[in-house]
């Protein structure tokens, strides 16, 4: 069993992943959906363990094979979602929003960014919350988890039992569950970051291997003495879950006690699922477990492709957005996740070739943050549309036909019964409008953009007493 594959898994980070999207699209009133992060959890912390204890059992074990095998499963896709979203952020941010995606960039590079929100969410609560990298502190948490967990495991297992290994896995359980509660209840949100209050969800995942690697005798003599029950629990555990996804929500004490509602339903899943065949062949089915196959780039991509679209959060356009993020995902998967994880590499050229990858990256990140965003070269960008509008400004103002003959592009200074039925009946005809409120500034706006632009329904609101550029008679009509 220890390392066998498992595609029910599969279809396990499917749910997960999906409540996650849905979560962040607010779509079907899935509130709790960021509860599939703590799904992954106790799946990484099972699969994790089976592969260390499997090879310590068997005295194949080594740390440099288990570490190339998770910077070739994580890393390729990770620094290409990094690397796109700084081409992004570059065209779309402003210098400071830029700044601090270069900053969060580095942090990812460190397996540091779970951190870095931690520290940040205080003084740029509004730059966390939108920066298009802001999942990436579950992948820190794992990637820290990878750093310290073989080494202890290891060194538990050289050194002392499997009963000691045991131990150590119910202490880490309660110490981070305990210190989840105290955090949570004391609204220290920034904890829901940090490994601390993760180590239960992922310890979890290990109680689950250990029982099945060392207990696998005492557990089929308990399945054959409750058989029909252990039928219905796999049922009941993937209810508790998709309940977990609508009950809970932002505002929830959570992570804490109530975290066990759906890390024990997901622990319990794995261990009794083999034990009901009609759920084994419905999660064993290839719809489910291709999404789960590519959970991993559909979680890197989701939230990128939200904060730089926002439209796409839209309910008329969230089939839209679906079909664009499983066609980015899927590529993502086939050609930069399934290249470097099923070709052999040469070791000293594959760090080779992370270590220069990684280092260029961060010496752009490093320019980036210097410069404070490349506010240099963004004031000179704006300076010159300043130039532009300026130019048009200076054109209306020349212009004897100062006002726009279009039906659909007209300036008004109330909101008189005139200027409604012109709105009502141009919104016939164009669903979205461009409006331009304010005061006599507003006007040699309104009228720039209504020449310049070929955008058909633009609205100018806007009124003042000094407008130099104004024809003669045009003010002595008004």
């Amino acid at each position: 069993m220890i390392n066998r594959y498992r595609p029910e898994i599969d279809s396990l980070r499917a749910i997960a992943v999906l409540g996650v999207i849905f979560f962040h699209l607010e779509f079907l009133k899935i509130t709790g959906g960021f509860l599939g992060v703590d799904i992954f959890f106790v799946i990484s912390g099972f699969l994790i363990s089976n592969f260390i204890i499997g090879r310590i059992n068997q005295k194949q074990f080594s740390f440099c094979e288990f570490y190339i095998k998770r910077v070739k499963r994580l890393f390729p896709a990770l620094f290409t979602v990094c690397v796109t979203t700084l081409i992004f952020g570059f065209f779309k941010y402003q210098p400071e929003s830029l700044q601090f995606l270069s900053l969060t960039i580095s942090s990812i590079i460190f397996f540091l960014s779970n951190i870095l929100f931690f520290y940040e969410s205080t003084y740029f609560n509004d730059l966390a919350n939108q920066s298009p990298l802001l999942h990436t502190w579950s992948l820190s948490v794992e990637e820290q988890f990878y750093l310290f967990f073989p080494l202890l495991t290891f060194f538990i297992f050289k050194n002392f039992s499997k009963n000691s290994f045991l131990i150590f896995i119910i202490l880490s359980i309660f110490i981070s569950l305990i210190t989840s509660q105290i955090n949570s209840e004391n609204l220290n949100k920034g904890y829901f970051f940090l490994i601390q209050s993760r180590i239960f969800e992922l310890a979890f995942g290990s109680l689950c291997s250990y029982l099945m690697i060392f207990e696998e005798k005492r557990l089929n003599v308990f399945y054959e003495k409750f058989t029909f029950v252990f039928k219905f629990i796999p049922i009941f555990s993937i209810v508790v879950i998709l309940i977990s996804f609508l009950i809970f929500n932002k505002n929830s004490t959570l992570p804490g006690f109530f975290s066990l509602i759906p890390v024990i339903a997901t622990a319990i899943f794995i261990l009794t699922i083999q034990k009901n065949n009609f759920l084994l062949k419905i999660f064993s089915n290839l719809s489910l477990v291709g999404i789960g196959k590519i959970s991993y780039s559909l979680y890197l991509w989701h939230f990128p492709i939200l904060i730089f679209f926002p439209q796409f959060s839209e309910p008329k356009n969230i089939f839209l957005y679906f079909i664009v993020l499983f066609l980015i995902s899927f590529c993502s998967w086939k050609f930069i996740e399934q290249t470097f994880r099923k070709k052999e590499f040469n070791i000293k050229k594959l760090s080779l070739f992370f270590i220069i990858l990684n280092l260029l990256l961060l010496l752009l990140c490093g320019i980036i943050y210097g410069s404070k965003g490349l506010k240099s070269l963004y004031i000179n960008n704006l300076n010159l549309q300043e130039n532009i509008l300026f130019k048009a400004v200076k054109e209306t103002r020349n212009n004897k036909n100062l006002y726009i003959q279009n039906e659909c592009k007209f300036l008004e200074k109330n909101t008189t019964k005139k200027f409604i039925n012109k709105v009502n009946n141009c919104l016939k005809k164009h669903q979205k409008f461009i409006l331009v409120l304010g005061d006599s500034h507003a006007i040699d706006v309104f009228n720039a953009i209504a020449h310049s632009s070929e955008y058909p329904f633009i609205i100018g609101l806007a009124q003042g007493n000094c407008r130099p550029h104004t024809p003669d008679n045009l003010r002595k009509k008004r």
